[in-house]
């Protein structure tokens, strides 16, 4: 069914361009033929299509063959019978033309009167000599319906019952009137010899003439060549009948046949500008020879010319209609095109600058061209300043062609510097940078394209893996949370039985430490589970970030006291309202100066600061790592150690767990690193309203988060410098403490 159904959508459009064109072709013959026939075109005076069928006798056909035989039988009888009379040659004439042609004549009678004598006759039984009335209607013969009598003078005609006005009011004949009579007695056509006036003629032709075996049978000639003129009208009817179901069938496929002049014009599309309109103006002059010489004579051959020209100009002005640039395939851009695609095979460094050197190129050689020209016509100072129009058009057209490729590349190389941006940006997925196939970086675009394609799909990937990990980790905490309570509750009970030996209790005390490090260990898992998929609960609000830090430091006051080092602390004195959940920040700094107590070198500085710069406010804490910190590692992703041995009791969590609670409240988390010296700076920006009430943070019932495990390298003179240059004072500690955060 398909192949049936695409064969016919390709019939219709030649079925279509098939009835146009025969229908065209049949009324252009049509035409030709009505202008050179049936139009007021006279053959011997006299329209064809009303020769057709009129009555023989009312042809201009008939009338000029009586015209003739009178003349003639005038002249030959006045020759015969005047004073230059050679009996030898006259008398052989005579019977050759006037007896031959006008005595064997069967369907004409004639009589010749000289003063009254007979000289000439074929009557056949019938006197003719007796029809003499002039003005008055006689009764011709039997068969007989026409009478001309010339009496000396003028001429007197009879035809079908009444008389004919020959010479009219006037009696002046017309050349170019094709109906009246060209007889003897016009004003206008007096006649040289006086010895015509002593002849009489009648003339009296039959009805309906009969065939007979003579060359000169013209009454036949005419009546068979009116015959042949209504059968020829007839297959022209029928050809017109055809041409109009053609065109009615073009009519109802016009849609089809404009499929075919699409291909038509794709056809016509490879050919150059030059060779259409050379094609084109030899068309137009061949047409219109062809046109002016059928106003003369009709010829097959000017008609088939005539026809080919026409379809000429139609397959052109096809063109002209559906290429909209047809001028653009020209010998100038078909050259330039094949230097094109000659400079492709190089890169693109080369390729502009052989291109420069061929437009340089180019343009010296119409240079030199148009001097030739200019120097060879120097005495005609019209053509030289043609050519030296010609000249500047052309390099002026060499310069455009090459400039308008040079801000193609340009203008490329902007859009490509610009999707590289985007795609150092991350904003360039779903837009990709398609250029011109011919443009120089096309393949450059190309294979960007395919990096950025690469780079989303790595990057889907990686989103994808981390997706499945946090699931994982996620439904691993939960299933881990039951089993795990259930054990803490065991121990509970355990420590609350009595008379067990000492050993069975630091077993007990031993499993109780482990089992809440573990409970901490899957609430941090947990947390930073919600926080990397968002699905964490934030209670934002307007919170003093000085107030805040100095509540957490007092909450850590003990593991502060009790660690071997010395804390350091810089605030400022106006607050730092900014806009945050006090409970996950509280969390975030909690974890940073457990990390700092963990990993911080025995015997060194802590320095806990907050900053008011530029708009924001910044907790910075620095200090200095008993371990060495390996370079290149990222110490907020999760489950990050600097202690390869893990043996330091911590998580790996605490960092990534305050990178995400910061991140998910608004603000900047960052870790530097120096040598020895560790800094972690969490930033926010600061309110313009500053609130009529500080807030307080409520530590947490439960024990201490579980510390984060960030080793930091060790420390040295240059580090110590860098903490030892900000003004610190020694941490204070109040002494009613913060107010409870809650457990998270």
């Amino acid at each position: 069914m398909d192949t049936k159904s695409k064969k016919s959508r390709t019939a219709h459009p030649v079925i279509a361009f098939l009835c146009f064109f025969l229908s065209v072709n049949i009324f252009i013959g049509l035409v030709l033929l009505g202008f050179t026939y049936f139009l007021p075109k006279y053959r011997d005076g006299e329209n064809m299509l009303s020769y057709a069928y009129e009555n023989f006798q009312n042809t201009q056909r008939f009338r000029n063959n009586v015209e003739n035989r009178l003349y003639s039988v005038l002249t030959l009888y006045e020759q015969r019978y005047g004073k230059d009379w050679n009996i030898e040659t006259e008398e052989a004439y005579l019977d050759n033309i006037l007896l031959d042609g006008i005595e064997n004549d069967q369907n004409l009678l004639y009589l010749v009167q000289y003063k009254q004598n007979t000289i000439g006759e074929n009557q056949a039984g019938h006197d003719l000599s007796s029809y003499i009335q002039k003005d008055q209607v006689q009764n011709l013969p039997d068969g007989y319906s026409f009478l001309l009598y010339f009496d000396g003078e003028k001429t007197y005609i009879q035809k079908d019952g009444s008389l004919v006005d020959i010479y009219g009011a006037g009696g002046v004949y017309h050349s170019d009137f094709g109906n009246q009579w060209y007889v003897p007695g016009y004003k206008n056509e007096p006649y040289t010899s006086n010895s015509q006036k002593d002849f009489k003629v009648w003339l009296m032709v039959t009805e309906n003439p009969v065939p007979y075996s003579y060359q000169n049978d013209w009454m036949m000639d005419i009546v068979n060549s009116q015959k042949n003129m209504r059968m020829v009208l007839s297959l022209l009817g029928a050809v017109v009948l055809i041409m109009a179901v053609l065109f009615i069938a073009y009519i109802l496929l016009r849609k089809d046949k404009a499929l075919f002049d699409r291909k038509l014009a794709r056809f016509t599309g490879w050919f150059l500008f030059e060779v259409k309109l050379a094609a084109a103006v030899i068309a137009f002059i061949a047409a219109w020879s062809c046109i002016t010489s059928m106003l003369y004579r009709v010829a097959g051959a000017e008609v088939v010319l005539l026809c080919a020209c026409l379809w000429g100009l139609y397959l052109i002005l096809t063109d002209m209609r559906y290429n909209k640039k047809f001028y653009a395939h020209n010998t100038v851009t078909w050259v330039v095109h094949k230097i094109f695609c000659f400079n492709k095979r190089y890169p693109v460094q080369r390729k502009m600058l052989l291109r420069a050197w061929q437009c340089a190129a180019a343009v010296a050689g119409v240079a030199l061209i148009g001097l030739f020209f200019i120097a060879a016509f120097s005495g005609l100072s019209m053509l030289s300043f043609f050519f030296f129009i010609l000249t500047l058009t052309g390099i002026a057209g060499i310069v455009y062609l090459f400039r308008r490729k040079y801000v193609q590349t340009v203008n490329d190389l902007g859009l490509l510097l610009n999707q590289i941006e985007l795609i150092r940006s991350g904003v360039s997925e779903g837009h990709p940078l398609f250029l011109k196939s011919d443009a120089d970086l096309c393949a450059a675009a190309n294979s960007l394209n395919s990096i950025a394609e690469g780079i989303q799909q790595a990057v889907e990937r990686q989103l994808k893996s981390e997706r499945m990990k946090i699931e994982l980790i996620t439904n691993v905490s939960h299933d881990i949370k039951t089993p795990l309570t259930s054990i803490i509750s065991y121990v509970e009970l355990l420590k609350q039985e009595e008379g067990l030996p000492e050993h069975v209790l630091d077993y007990i005390r031993i499993l109780d430490r482990k089992a809440t490090r573990l409970k901490f260990m899957v609430q941090d898992v947990f947390d930073i589970s919600k926080a990397s998929t968002g699905n964490i609960e934030l209670h934002m609000e307007q919170l003093d970030l000085v107030k805040l830090i100095k509540q957490t430091m007092a909450e850590l006051e003990e593991p502060i006291s009790n660690a071997p080092l010395v804390f350091k602390t810089a605030y400022p004195q106006q607050p730092a309202m900014i806009y945050a959940d006090g409970q996950r920040l509280y969390r975030v700094f909690q974890n940073l100066v457990q990390n700092a107590l963990q990993y911080s070198l025995e015997g060194s500085r802590v320095y806990v600061a907050v900053k008011l710069e530029s708009g924001r406010a910044m907790v910075e804490v620095k200090n200095i790592s008993k371990f060495e910190v390996p370079e290149g590692v990222d110490f907020s992703e999760r489950f990050v150690r600097g202690d390869a041995s893990r043996s330091d009791g911590g998580s790996g969590l605490g960092l990534s767990i305050a990178r995400s609670f910061t991140e998910a409240c608004g603000g900047a988390f960052a870790i530097r690193t120096e040598a020895d010296l560790f800094t972690v700076q969490v930033s926010f920006p600061l309110l313009k309203i500053d609130p009529p009430h500080p807030v307080e943070v409520e530590p947490a019932e439960e024990a201490p988060q579980s510390p984060v495990h960030l080793p930091l390298p060790r420390g040295g003179e240059a580090g110590i410098r860098g903490l030892e240059s900000l003004d610190y004072t020694d941490i204070s500690v109040q002494e009613d403490g913060p107010k409870d955060y809650g457990a998270f």
